[in-house]
């Protein structure tokens, strides 16, 4: 239950940050509009004879308090509108619209580091196929990109293999290739790309396999790579590897004679 309230306040939280973010962006733009129409009237006037300049200040001025009234009261108008209206699907919309927003500003790198992240997983997969036996093909067209997902501020970068079911599970398998990664990122580094992230907090190896599964029904083993070159996704690296360190310890086999 206390999840459940905690969940709630979080996601009111983000809304109402949301709807502050919207209204000071719409502020923000009517003030660019005002700065520039005004430049374009300081050159238009800078030909003019000094007196006629100075009939022309009180105009200026009363320009710049008459646009200042306006879009101040119209990013007031607009705070209060969307705070005052209790409309679920308005509130969603700019919340999806936000997040969009966002995770676009996020991924704006994306199309220069996929293209690296895909050279690198192949080759890897290449050097390493006699153990992993895969359906690879001549060229690393055989993995198709599936686009970027945007999780928890990191970037994923999504690959999928045609090829028949492998011999390891999902997560075995993805220790394994996983190890590849860290021993091919240490020997050979990637192509375009470093292959450490460092910061003051955190020195990685730069690339991490996060999911590796393979899908029956259509045949496709996916891989999502995580490209490590941001405090959040070296965050996420850390977490990462606690939850995967602290998940064999949670587990317990339980047997017949405790159960009752």
């Amino acid at each position: 239950m206390q999840k459940i309230s905690n969940y709630k306040k979080n996601k009111k939280q983000d809304s109402n940050e949301d709807i502050r973010r919207m209204t000071w962006s719409v502020a923000a733009i009517g003030i660019t509009i005002m700065i520039m129409v005004l430049f374009i009237s300081l050159r238009n006037i800078s030909e003019l004879s000094l007196q006629e300049l100075n009939r022309q200040i009180p105009h200026i001025f009363y320009y710049l308090a008459f646009c200042l009234i306006v879009f101040g009261l119209s990013a007031i108008i607009t705070f209060t509108l969307f705070k005052c209206l209790d409309s679920k699907t308005l509130k969603t919309s700019i919340h999806l619209l936000s997040n969009k927003i966002n995770n676009r500003l996020i991924a704006k790198n994306s199309n220069s580091i996929r293209p690296c992240l895909r050279s690198f997983l192949y080759e890897l997969l290449t050097r390493n196929n006699d153990m992993l036996q895969l359906n690879l093909g001549q060229d690393q067209s055989c993995l198709f990109v599936n686009g970027a997902d945007v999780r928890k501020k990191c970037v994923f970068y999504r690959f999928g293999l045609i090829t028949t079911k492998p011999q390891y599970e999902d997560k075995q398998l993805r220790q394994i290739i996983q190890g590849y990664i860290s021993s091919e990122l240490n020997d050979y580094g990637i192509f375009g790309l470093s292959p450490i992230y460092k910061s003051i907090t955190t020195q990685c190896y730069s690339v991490y396999l996060d999911r590796c599964f393979y899908d029956e029904n259509n045949s496709i083993l996916v891989f999502d790579l995580l490209y490590i070159c941001t405090e959040q996704s070296a965050n996420y690296f850390n977490q990462a590897v606690v939850r995967d360190t602290d998940k064999p310890k949670a587990e317990k086999t339980v047997f017949d004679d405790e159960i009752i």
